[in-house]
C-alpha cells in the first residue's frame, strides 16, 4: 500500500464504515478491497465508503468502487460513497458515472443512516 493513503475502520450510527484519507490509487485497491471484506458480515445491511479525505482518485479505485457495489448488490447489501458536495472528487465521479452507480452522500451520519434503513 501506498505510504499516501490511510485506512480506518470505524462504526457510524451502528454501520461499518471504511474511512480513507490521501491518494486513493492502484496501490491503495487492495487494501482496501481487504479491509471492506474484513469489515463486511453476512448479517449487515451494508457498508460505508468514507472519501471525504480523499485528495486524489484514479481509475483503478472508480472501478474498485464499482465492483465493491456489484458485489454487495449479489449479497443483498448496500455500498454507499460519502463524499462532500464541495469536493472536486465529485466531477470525478459524475465523470466516470459512478453516481449512477453507487449512491454518494455528503456526510458519513447520512450515508450509515441509509444504510441502516435500507434506502437507495
Amino acid at each position: 500500500m501506498s505510504d499516501d493513503v490511510t485506512l480506518e475502520r470505524r462504526l457510524v450510527g451502528g454501520q461499518p464504515v471504511v474511512w480513507v484519507a490521501g491518494e486513493l490509487d492502484a496501490f491503495a485497491v487492495e487494501p482496501i478491497r481487504s479491509l471492506v471484506g474484513e469489515v463486511v458480515t453476512p448479517s449487515a445491511r451494508g457498508i460505508v465508503l468514507d472519501l471525504s479525505e480523499v485528495t486524489y482518485l484514479d481509475s483503478a479505485a472508480v472501478h474498485l468502487i464499482g465492483q465493491l457495489a456489484a458485489n454487495l448488490r449479489a449479497h443483498r447489501q448496500e455500498l454507499r460513497v460519502v463524499i462532500p458536495r464541495s469536493s472536486p472528487l465529485r466531477l470525478v465521479v459524475a465523470i466516470a458515472g459512478l453516481d449512477t452507480v453507487v449512491p454518494i452522500d455528503g456526510d458519513d451520519a447520512s450515508a450509515a443512516a441509509a444504510v441502516a434503513r435500507g434506502s437507495p
